[in-house]
């Protein structure tokens, strides 16, 4: 709450007679709705009280991470003005990091884009353009955090609960194995985003994935 006063989260009106009471009194309410949501607490006996001396964007941005984790399930987080404040606190630390404001406008691609794993021996579509095909389990763990897509077959399924979640995973399976790997997917950890139908689902890969 001492964070979303100081940059300007929440603020009083201009104007407003004695704002410093004003925001005081929002951070007490909007403090409360977050010290409530802590189950492990008795519902009671939160005050706000500004943390004396400067405060460190990381230590924020660290706290304001750590609520949205804790809160993401709790009842009427989603849209409640606790979660607008904790986000828009993360937002405005994160601006706040040094160097923020000399970084260019700019986002520059990952050197490495696409990787497909199946085990050695194993189906893999031999027309399956801009996706480098792996056969080394080792390679795949060492890469699988990097690239920017990574295509896997229903073979190389067994072999993945060891690996951590990560964004843009997909299983590319030929038509007749579409209905069970479908159904396997569904559970599988870590999670599949989507199971594509070769050859199918050849265009849309290329033009969604790829480019």
């Amino acid at each position: 709450m001492t964070s979303a006063i100081s940059f300007g989260v929440i603020s009083a009106p201009p104007g407003t007679p004695r704002p410093q009471q004003v925001v005081t009194a929002m951070a007490q309410r909007l403090g409360t709705g977050l010290f409530l949501r802590n189950q492990l607490v008795e519902p009671g006996g939160y005050r706000y009280r500004s943390v004396e001396g400067p405060l460190d964007v990381r230590d924020v941005m660290k706290a304001c991470h750590a609520a949205q984790f804790a809160y993401r399930d709790t009842r009427l987080w989603v849209g409640s003005n606790e979660q607008r404040v904790v986000d828009a606190v993360a937002k405005a630390a994160a601006m706040r990091i040094p160097g923020y404001e000399l970084s260019p406008w700019v986002w520059t691609r990952p050197t490495e884009e696409a990787i497909g794993y199946a085990p050695a021996g194993s189906w893999w579509p031999a027309d399956l353009d801009g996706v480098e095909r792996i056969a080394d389990l080792e390679d795949l763990a060492a890469r699988w955090t990097t690239a920017r897509v990574v295509i896997v077959t229903p073979a190389a399924l067994p072999e993945l609960p060891e690996l951590l979640a990560r964004p843009r995973l997909y299983v590319i399976v030929e038509p007749e194995l579409a209905v069970d790997t479908i159904k396997r997917s569904n559970s599988h950890r870590p999670p599949i985003d989507s199971v594509l139908v070769w050859p199918e689902a050849a265009q849309w890969l290329r033009e969604e994935l790829l480019i």
